[in-house]
Parts: C-alpha cells; structure tokens; sequence
C-alpha cells in the first residue's frame, strides 16, 4: 500500500508520513462520502469477529488517492470512537471531557485534528509521544515502588505539547457518516464470513 507514495516521498527527501498527510489533506472532512472499514486483520473491537474484512464503501470515479488516504484515518478514528462509546456505556458516570494522545511517527498534526473533528473533543498531543509506552510502565513501576506517591505525581511530569479544538462546522458531517460507518459491519458480517470460506 501507499508504494507510489513512498517512492515519490524517497525521490524527494522528504519524510513519508509527511507527504501522506500532504494529499490526505487535499481531500475535504467526510471523503466526499467515503467510508474505510479498518478491519485488515479481522476484528477484536468493538467487534470480536476474526472474518472482518476491510472496506471502502461509496467508492466513486470522483474520489482520488487522497481521499482514500483521509479515509483511512477517518475510518480508525471512527472505529476509536465506537469502543469508545462501548466503555461509557458499561458505566453511566463516565464522561469524556478531552482526549490525552500519545503516539509514534505515525501520528501527524492530521490525524490529531480529525480525532478532535469526529469526537468534538479538545485533543491533547503531549511530550512523550514517541516512547509513551515505556513511559507509561515506568510510572506505573514508580507507582508501586513509591517513587510516586499516585498517579497524580506523574500527571505533572507530562506536558502538553499542542491542542487540538474541533471544528463545529464538521460535527454534522462526521456524525451523518458515524452513524453509517456503525451499520456497516452487521450488513456486511454474512458475506464477510462466505468470503473467508471460500
């Protein structure tokens, strides 16, 4: 996947994940209608199901590589929203008032504001995005061993980096699309299952 990209990214000298967020920004919020399915390798959430298949639906002779590539994040960010929705529904008092983000490479500016489009929420990108795992189980060791006292000792040591605001004038898009993106597994879930039996 993406290996014209790629190419044209090494031909330039420029960083790949960049130039994939170049064109996927050239494609407005939405896709013109595009929905991605992500689920490449079969499904653990919000969906156990290990014969779902990823998907574009509503492809058109209008879309472009662009919108595919937008497509794709919109359809991760999608799929995140729904699990989390799964999680507030199994305790009422939860409320999500912003959305804390760590991450590799692969998370650009992009990716950061159509999460904040898609859950309109603020999202915060802080400072240890690169290594946030290993950051994470060091706190929690430091935790346990008392080098902190709680979690809330090793909050202080994270700093936010950027934020991210939603954009209003997205919220209907996205929610229009949100709702279809939800129906789509359970109509596709029976052929799903055919073509991995074949």
């Amino acid at each position: 996947m993406c290996r014209w990209e790629e190419a044209v990214s090494l031909s330039r000298n420029i960083d790949f994940y960049q130039f994939l967020e170049q064109n996927a920004l050239q494609s407005p919020p939405g896709c013109k209608n595009l929905i991605f399915l992500p689920c490449l390798i079969g499904e653990r959430c919000p969906h156990t199901d290990t014969y779902a298949k990823g998907a574009f639906i509503g492809l058109t002779n209008k879309h472009n590589n662009n919108d595919m590539l937008r497509s794709t994040i919109e359809g991760i960010v999608y799929n995140l929203k729904q699990i989390l929705e799964i999680i507030m529904s199994l305790d009422k008092t939860l409320v999500c008032k912003e959305i804390i983000l760590s991450g590799g490479e692969v998370l650009t500016d992009l990716w950061y504001q159509i999460l904040s489009d898609i859950f309109q929420l603020t999202v915060k990108k802080v400072n240890i995005e690169k290594v946030a795992t290993a950051y994470g189980a060091a706190f929690l060791a430091g935790v346990g061993c008392n080098i902190f006292r709680n979690i809330k000792d090793v909050k202080n040591l994270i700093k936010v980096e950027k934020e991210f605001f939603p954009n209003k004038n997205y919220k209907l898009i996205y929610e229009n699309l949100y709702r279809i993106y939800k129906s789509l597994y359970p109509l596709l879930r029976e052929t799903n299952v055919k073509l991995h039996i074949l």
